[in-house]
């Protein structure tokens, strides 16, 4: 399995980054960036090329947001490649999640994300300590 982060900016990269440092290193996870000059056709042209680097692999492509040209250069080789999971969102929870999970398959790892997608994103406010004290839901 291997996986491939795309994303605007710097963002695929940190993620990267940011994971490696929690669950060691991992060398099955590539980043594609897209700048300011970066068009859709070399944004499909690097994401292929990598693709081409390991064809016999199943692929994870996690994008940053839908309909931006990370995930549309990734959305045009669907029909070419058919060893690969397209997700969007990506964010350093499922990230994690996919990589210490030791998943098997693409259908495995589309599992767990389908599992996982209303668990990542919380809205935390804040409580008192009374209210923390007497509560057993809340373990500091």
């Amino acid at each position: 399995m291997k996986y491939l982060l795309a994303s605007h900016g710097p963002l695929a990269k940190a993620a990267i980054e940011s994971a490696q440092m929690i669950v060691g290193a991992v060398d099955n996870l590539q980043a594609v960036t897209v700048s300011i000059d970066s068009t859709l056709e070399s944004t499909t042209d690097e994401i292929k090329k990598i693709l081409d680097s390991c064809k016999n692999e199943e692929w994870i492509i996690i994008t940053d947001i839908i309909g931006g040209t990370p995930f549309n250069a990734s959305y045009r080789l669907l029909d070419e490649y058919s060893n690969i999971l397209l997700v969007t969102g990506l964010n350093l929870p499922m990230l994690l999640e996919l990589l210490m999970s030791n998943n098997k398959s693409v259908g495995d790892c589309k599992l767990q994300i389908e599992n996982m997608k209303d668990t990542v994103i919380s809205i935390v406010e804040k409580v008192s300590n009374h209210q923390i004290e007497d509560d057993s839901e809340y373990d500091l």
